[in-house]
Order: structure tokens, then C-alpha cells, then sequence
């Protein structure tokens, strides 16, 4: 499976679980097809390494960074550090190879945030 097609089962599932609202981050640019480079986005408040999927688990803020198997060794400085962030203030993060993963994940979370739904 390709990244994006991970991306796409874990964001599915995750948006069809109660109390769970996830959505996807782009932060890497908008594509100049004429120069054939991503320009960069130069807004101050986009992290770089911001996780490609956030989201809510009961009210408890939560990210993901999605690598495939053979790719799981280009995490970069700037995602961990992001996900390390999240961590430090009370969220949780982590990367994702598969969707069996993100279930145990969201499984955790849920044993430590029970629900605030109304």
C-alpha cells in the first residue's frame, strides 16, 4: 500500500468511530506545475513536521504521522519533535504504518480519556 492509500483506510475508520473527528494536514505547498516545484507556504503559523492527520478522541487532541513500512525511517527531526510537542502538552502522537496500529492507538487513548460526549 502507498502512503496515501494508508492515509485514506486510517482517516475512513477514524471518522466513522464515536467521538473521533480526524482530518488530513497539508503543509507541504501548493504544486507550481511551471516551475515544477512545490512553492513554499510562508505563513509563520504552519509548523513544519506537523503530522499528516489531527484530530479529536473524546475531546483529547490527538496526531499521526502516516509512513509506509519501507519509508518509516524517513521520519523527520521536525515530525518527532512535532509529535514530542503534542506529547508535552497532554495529546497524544504517533506514526503509523497501518490501520491495526491506529486501533490500538485510539483503543489507548479511549482507557485514559474517557467520553465527554454529551
Amino acid at each position: 500500500m502507498t502512503e496515501k492509500q494508508i492515509e485514506t483506510q486510517i482517516l475512513t475508520w477514524l471518522n466513522y468511530q464515536p467521538g473521533i473527528m480526524a482530518f488530513k494536514v497539508n503543509t507541504v505547498g501548493i504544486y507550481d506545475p511551471r516551475r515544477g516545484i512545490f512553492r513554499r507556504i510562508l505563513n509563520p503559523f504552519i509548523h513544519k513536521g506537523t503530522s499528516d492527520i489531527i484530530g479529536l478522541c473524546n475531546g483529547t487532541f490527538f496526531c499521526i504521522e502516516v509512513k509506509t513500512k519501507t519509508r518509516l525511517r524517513e521520519v523527520t527531526d521536525e515530525q518527532v519533535r512535532f509529535i514530542e510537542q503534542v506529547k508535552g502538552r497532554g495529546g497524544f502522537g504517533m506514526v503509523a504504518t497501518s490501520l491495526a496500529q491506529v486501533e490500538r492507538f485510539i483503543h489507548s487513548i479511549r482507557q485514559i480519556s474517557p467520553s465527554r460526549m454529551i
